[in-house]
Order: structure tokens, then sequence, then C-alpha cells
């Protein structure tokens, strides 16, 4: 028993520290808070989860922060208009599953919402407001046009791709798999995007990872389905 005490107390000491990732990157990356205000949209999503005084909702082990820091830096000169969304909490609430998600805990995940275009073809940030829970409940058909009130929108796949080089090139070992849905993956095959393809490294694009639909969940006080298709959802190691 004191072994495995004294096992505990080294694993604590060496932990990494967790960091609130909350800000921009120039024009290009911004936090999913950034119409509606940080502190405004943490707090509106915790109270209706039942979870007030929880704190902030994007909270990245250190050697995350650094990854994403790097990547979204590196993407500044892009043609891109990127939105991240919810990571972890942090402080005495870090081990908890960020609700209502199933993992995003201890600072090892974030989701980063579609790059967009609009009908003219120009990027454009991820719609985030409270109606549509914060981007959450935005939908996409499997050639990645907005359905409902976003089908005005189209995913930028190239956007998207040069998203995921970017991840592999500043995460590359340190990410376990990104999670997409599984009814876009034809489309992100297109034989036309496969130069963009091209110089990510196979084993880097073997972490993309399909998946289904996932819930129904309690989120914002409503019900919700999770398929994917409006964000990745990246987990590291």
């Amino acid at each position: 028993m004191a072994s495995t005490l004294f096992f505990a107390l080294i694993s604590t000491i060496h932990a990494k520290p967790l960091l609130e990732l909350k800000e921009s990157f120039g024009d290009t990356v911004v936090p999913y808070h950034h119409t509606i205000g940080r502190k405004k949209s943490f707090q509106q999503i915790n109270m209706s989860i039942k979870r007030e005084g929880y704190g902030p909702r994007t909270y990245l082990r250190s050697d995350v922060y650094k990854i994403l820091t790097k990547t979204f830096k590196s993407l500044e000169d892009k043609p891109l208009k990127l939105v991240y969304g919810e990571a972890s909490w942090g402080g005495k609430h870090k081990n908890k599953p960020l609700k209502p998600h199933r993992t995003h805990k201890k600072g090892m995940y974030i989701d980063i919402f579609m790059p967009l275009k609009n009908i003219a073809g120009d990027p454009v940030y991820f719609p985030i407001n409270k109606k549509n829970l914060f981007g959450y409940a935005a939908n996409f058909d499997k050639q990645g046009k907005g359905q409902g009130k976003h089908k005005k929108f189209q995913i930028d796949w190239v956007g998207l791709i040069s998203l995921f080089e970017a991840l592999c090139k500043h995460g590359g070992n340190n990410i376990k798999k990104v999670l997409i849905a599984k009814d876009l993956i034809p489309a992100l095959q297109n034989p036309s995007l496969k130069k963009y393809w091209a110089p990510i490294p196979k084993k880097c694009r073997d972490k993309l990872t399909p998946i289904g639909v996932l819930g129904p969940y309690k989120f914002a006080g409503k019900d919700l389905l999770v398929d994917h298709d409006e964000h990745i959802h990246v987990e590291f190691k």
C-alpha cells in the first residue's frame, strides 16, 4: 500500500499543469466564445447542465496547449477562418468528463469546428450562437453543405486538410486520434483532393477516425445528437 501511495505521489508531482486556451491567433483562429463572450459562454453552458462554478471549458494539458498554439499560429497566413471549441475543465474538476461530453477531461481533448466558406466561396467563421448550442447543433450533409439555417455554408475541404496537416506537423506522435463523421469520409477522399493529402505522412493520416452518431445528450437544456459533421474531435496521448 505504501508503494502505491508513493507512486501516486510521484505521478501527482510530475503531472503536467492545465492551461486555459482562450486567445485568438490573428484573424484566422478564434475561440468559440468569440461572439458571445468568454465568461458568459461557459457560465451559460455550465448552468444548463447544473455545473455552476465549474469554470471555463477550454483547459488543456500544458504540452497539448503548446502543440495547439504552434498549430494555430502556423495557419495564420492561410485563407482560413477557424473556431476551436471545447476542451476540459480545469482546477479540481480537471479529472471529470466535461459534461455532456463523455471524454474531454485532463486537458487531453479539443474540438475544432469545420472551416467554412460562404456562397461566394469566401472563408467565414463557423456560426456560434446560443440557438445552435454554441455551434454543436449545426448540421452538414455528406457533401459538406450546411442544413437548415446553415444552408449558406459549405465545409472547406482544402482548409480542413490544411488544419489536419498542421496538427500532424506539430502534434505528430502525441496525437492519438481525430474523430470525424463517417459520412464525410468519401468527400474527403475525392480524387481532386489527393494532392493536398500527399504531404501528410500515412502514419498520421491513419489517425483520422470515422465515427457514427452519438447521443442524444442534454446540452444547454436541449437534446443533442453528436455526429461530428460540424467539428473534429482531437484526442492526445
